[in-house]
């Protein structure tokens, strides 16, 4: 996993993101884009999603104890992926260019460690 700081220049809707890549045996297999605490896309290359590039994308990212992002409610994929991650639903609202649901999904370090305790 690396910071790739001139990639943030090619990709459209994110020209102030930090972008960590997922590379493997010289290949891009995904990375994430984080405007601070918000992770502002996270994309893994269609045949290696399901073998845990996204997770360690997250993991990474993880370490800034505190995280935010926007799912949109009809991708039960991507909302119980992040659940699964630690993630929790904080608000529905309406995305006003395309009027579809959304949720606010966060992350907090201590909600994690409570979790792991309980367990």
């Amino acid at each position: 996993m690396r910071p790739c700081a001139g990639a943030a220049e090619r990709l459209d809707g994110m020209p102030n993101a930090e972008v960590y890549v997922f590379e493997e045996y010289g290949e891009i297999q995904g990375f994430v884009g984080m405007d601070a605490e918000y992770i502002a896309g996270l994309f893994v290359v269609e045949g290696h999603q399901g073998h845990g590039t996204g997770h360690q994308l997250i993991s990474e990212v993880k370490r800034k104890n505190r995280l935010s992002l926007h799912a949109y409610e009809k991708n039960a994929g991507a909302v119980a992926f992040y659940q699964a991650e630690g993630f929790h639903i904080e608000n529905s609202m309406t995305e006003k260019e395309t009027g579809e649901q959304e949720y606010r999904m966060v992350f907090h370090e201590s909600d994690e460690s409570k979790e792991s305790c309980s367990k």
